[in-house]
């Protein structure tokens, strides 16, 4: 434990850090730069805990600078837009002596940085005594020559997060029968953690177990799949998250998962609801066969239609792919994105 982190918790029952596994940005360049946050919660034997939980509610808080964007989070978290650039995120609970890391991948466009602040992140809670405590750090990075300076801890620890979502993102590609899919993901993180700086396999670090587990998990996803293999692959899991923003609420009408991989949850539209795997989205679904910006359902003059944002996995209805227009969908259409099946659901409105 560093002595921050030893200061920090005299005053709150956690602390907080975000580190940028890049170090360097050219002023003028575009980039996509991964930063690693940690968040420390005070151990058991301090006076701020009583066993169990030690912060409770936890509530990100994410201001970004000017040129800077938010693309993914990882966990996946449910999201909620502020004003200006500012985005929330509720976390849970924080247990005794628990470290939570969450990976950030942010758009940076350095030309438009009038500092080298990134933006600010924020954490709140409640301590087991009720009392409230906010703990923020900044995102700095510097202004370089060199593209290839990283932080290894931060690298590290973003590699890990990734390599889990990969794991439970390549049971779902089982579930769904698309074994090959769960394999080429596995394999690219397997080969992102070989080329880290200092990687050795073996060596009983965390990455080099990592790296091993998902080598064995992709050998197994290689062989066919057994009768068991294939139901412990469709078990239901959570893969989808949800963002809202202050001005619109809730429709009437939903998507409800049909695939195993996420079957029974009911997802809420908008009237305007964005579909994809970046942290963008209203609706994000994390799956290699689902683009970053797949698709967008909305309600226009009182219809739903939904849109393919010409992507290589494409969307259907009942079963017909789409092409480049927008199409309308009704209760009870099945409506596919990428590998992902859904039933539509719409209720007249309320007069």
């Amino acid at each position: 434990m560093s002595i921050s982190e030893t200061k920090a918790f005299v005053e709150a029952p956690f602390a907080v850090s975000a580190r940028c596994v890049r170090t360097n940005i050219f002023r003028r360049g575009l980039t996509s730069m991964w930063v690693a946050v940690r968040i420390v919660a005070a151990p058991a034997t301090s006076p701020s805990s009583s066993g169990g939980h030690v912060a409770e509610q936890l509530r990100l808080e994410l201001r970004l600078s000017a040129g800077v964007r938010l693309l993914t989070v990882i966990p996946i978290v449910d999201l909620t837009d502020g004003p200006a650039n500012v985005v929330h995120a509720d976390l849970g609970d924080l247990c005794a002596g628990e470290t939570r890391v969450i990976g950030l991948e942010l758009f940076v466009d350095g030309s438009h940085l009038a500092t080298a602040n990134l933006g600010e992140l924020s954490i709140e809670g409640r301590g087991v005594d009720g009392s409230a405590h906010r703990v923020s750090t900044s995102i700095e990075i510097a202004f370089g020559d060199d593209p290839h300076a990283r932080h290894r801890e931060a690298e590290r620890d973003v590699l890990l997060v990734r390599a889990d979502l990969e794991r439970a993102s390549a049971r779902h590609a089982a579930g769904v029968m698309a074994r090959e899919v769960a394999v080429a993901g596995l394999r690219a993180r397997a080969r992102e953690i070989e080329h880290s700086v200092g990687f050795v396999g073996n060596d009983g670090s965390a990455l080099a177990e990592m790296h091993a587990q998902l080598m064995i998990e992709a050998s197994r996803y290689e062989q066919p799949a057994s009768a068991a293999e294939v139901d412990a692959d469709a078990r239901p899991a959570v893969v989808i998250a949800t963002r809202s923003t202050t001005e619109s609420a809730a429709t009437v009408a939903a998507l409800i998962g049909i695939s195993p991989a996420i079957a029974g949850p009911r997802i809420e539209l908008q009237a305007k609801s964005m579909i994809g795997r970046s942290a963008d989205n209203e609706i994000r679904i994390f799956a290699h066969t689902v683009s970053r910006r797949h698709a967008r359902i909305q309600l226009i003059d009182g219809a739903w239609v939904l849109g393919d944002l010409g992507t290589a996995n494409g969307c259907s209805v009942n079963g017909k792919q789409l092409g480049r227009d927008d199409v309308p969908i009704h209760d009870g259409d099945l409506v596919t994105v990428g590998c992902i099946e859904f039933r539509f659901e719409a209720k007249p409105p309320q007069t």
